[in-house]
C-alpha cells in the first residue's frame, strides 16, 4: 500500500509494499536511475528540468516509479526507460504522470508487461 505522509525517504511517501512485481529501489541503486532519466529526457518531455527520485521498479520491465521533488503539476511518474544513455526523441522515455497516490496505485496494480 502507498500512502502520503510528512516524512520518509520518498518525498512524502511512506512505502509499506508495492503490488507484485514492483519493488522498492535500494538507496545505493537510485543514482543509476536518476542518471539514466537525465540522459534520456530532452526538451519538450514532461520531466525535462524536473528533479525526480526513483522509488520503485517493475521486476518484469524497464518501468520505474519516480516521485517528483519539485513538480510542475504532478507528484509521481511511471517512466519506461530505454537504457540508451542518450537523449531520446519524444515520446521516449514514455511517461505517465499522476497527481495523487490512488491513481498511481491503480496503475501499478493494473500494470501488464
Amino acid at each position: 500500500m502507498l500512502e502520503m505522509g510528512d516524512h520518509g525517504d520518498y518525498t512524502g511517501l511512506r512505502v509499506h509494499s508495492f503490488p507484485d512485481p514492483w519493488f522498492v529501489i535500494e538507496h545505493a541503486r537510485r543514482s543509476v536511475f536518476v542518471a539514466e532519466l537525465a540522459a534520456e529526457v530532452g526538451k519538450g518531455h514532461p520531466l525535462y528540468g524536473v528533479r525526480a527520485s526513483p522509488v520503485a521498479q517493475c521486476g518484469g520491465s524497464d518501468r520505474i516509479d519516480f516521485s517528483m521533488e519539485a513538480p510542475p503539476s504532478a507528484r509521481w511518474a511511471v517512466v519506461h526507460l530505454t537504457w540508451s544513455r542518450r537523449t531520446e526523441p519524444l515520446p521516449w522515455p514514455t511517461t505517465v504522470v499522476f497527481d495523487d497516490v490512488p491513481p498511481l496505485r491503480q496503475a501499478l496494480e493494473g500494470h501488464e508487461h
